[in-house]
């Protein structure tokens, strides 16, 4: 069953929890969800009236989140172990450049390539990106579900979103993992 909350002065905003499916966990809670959203100005969020943490699995390899009907942003859960397999092939690095960018890691398991993330890095990522990018979407009433709204909602994202701090702290990690020998990139 599904756990509804109201929190604090974005009191319009409906936060609904599904429960995760076994073996998923969720990239970020609704109290982060929260957090984030009341450091934007109110205008930003003027079309949004849901976000949900939503159970539905979905068979992409990443992070996923989408918004309907302009108003509901959804965010999807994430493997337990915060890593998706590609396969016995190193994936090309433009498959995943974006998420490497924030944080993620190519590690090899016996024989197979997995793209993964540190949890603080995929919340990190999850908060001041997809979120961000779902809500330009919400902004966006010309070019809605198109490829021009696609980059309106990126640039978006890039723009209002933490991401050159989060890159930093990304690289640095990164960095750390290649010293120790824990990252295969």
């Amino acid at each position: 069953m599904a756990t509804k909350h109201r929190i604090g002065r974005i009191a319009r905003i409906r936060y609904v929890v599904d429960p995760p499916p076994k073996g998923y966990v969720y990239p970020c809670a609704i109290e982060d969800i929260h957090e984030k959203l009341s450091s934007l100005p109110a205008d930003m969020l003027r079309n949004i009236s849901v976000i949900r943490l939503c159970n539905q699995v979905k068979m992409n390899r990443g992070i996923d989140a989408h918004i309907y009907d302009g108003s509901e942003i959804r965010i999807y859960p994430v493997p337990e172990k915060l890593r998706w397999n590609y396969g016995r092939n190193k994936p090309n690095p433009a498959c995943a450049q974006e998420r490497l960018e924030f944080g993620a890691y190519w590690q090899r398991i016996d024989n197979e390539w997995f793209l993964c993330w540190d949890k603080d890095l995929l919340r990190d990522y999850v908060l001041n990106h997809i979120l961000i990018h779902e809500i330009g979407h919400s902004l966006d009433t010309t070019y809605y579900a198109t490829s021009r709204g696609e980059q309106i909602a990126e640039a978006f994202a890039h723009r209002v979103g933490r991401n050159h701090e989060i890159i930093r702290r990304a690289k640095k990690r990164k960095k750390r993992l290649r010293r120790y020998g824990h990252a295969n990139e």
